[in-house]
């Protein structure tokens, strides 16, 4: 077994958080079907990372900003991470993002794939959110059938990804 050493704070993201930081410190959660997006200035070397555990907000109108559960929902959590770049003077063009996880982790017959994969529908959640807030993916490791656990360093910008074992194959096919 492989040991991380950490020169600086560690942060463990849950489902449904996102963190924002200044300060140079290690974030890392583990992903299945949830999204985790990572945003990166690397003028002003500012982090964050939000675990999404659904697409889109359910209400009609999307997220109201204020929403307690917004980082629940890829959509809102990558926009609220947008806004609080901005806040801190960071330019779209400077923000460098990454999505990871998404994976169909759950097993279920082929038939019922597209209907209850949440993993890719996270995964498309973030490519459209971060396209409306003109921000460039500059790499992507999603999909699969197992999940994994990610280190995003806040200092260098660079993400690692561990990947967990694979989940049971569905029974019944067809």
């Amino acid at each position: 077994m492989t040991t991380l050493v950490c020169a600086q704070p560690l942060i463990y993201l849950k489902m449904g958080e996102i963190t924002f930081t200044e300060q140079p410190a290690t974030i890392t959660t583990v992903l299945g079907s949830c999204v985790a997006v990572t945003l990166y200035d690397r003028k002003r070397n500012y982090g964050a990372m939000c675990h999404g555990v659904m697409p889109a907000c359910v209400t009609a109108e999307g997220c109201p900003g204020a929403c307690p559960q917004q980082g629940h929902y890829v959509e809102c959590s990558v926009e609220a991470m947008a806004k609080r770049f901005s806040s801190f003077g960071s330019r779209t063009g400077d923000i460098e993002a990454r999505i990871f996880g998404g994976a169909e982790v759950f097993a279920m017959p082929t038939r019922f794939r597209g209907l209850l994969a949440v993993g890719p529908q996270n995964v498309e959640a973030a490519v459209r959110a971060l396209s409306r807030q003109e921000i460039a993916v500059s790499s992507m490791a999603v999909g699969g059938r197992a999940g994994c656990r990610i280190y995003f360093d806040t200092i260098s910008g660079e993400v690692s990804v561990w990947r967990l074992e694979p989940a049971l194959k569905a029974e019944g096919g067809a």
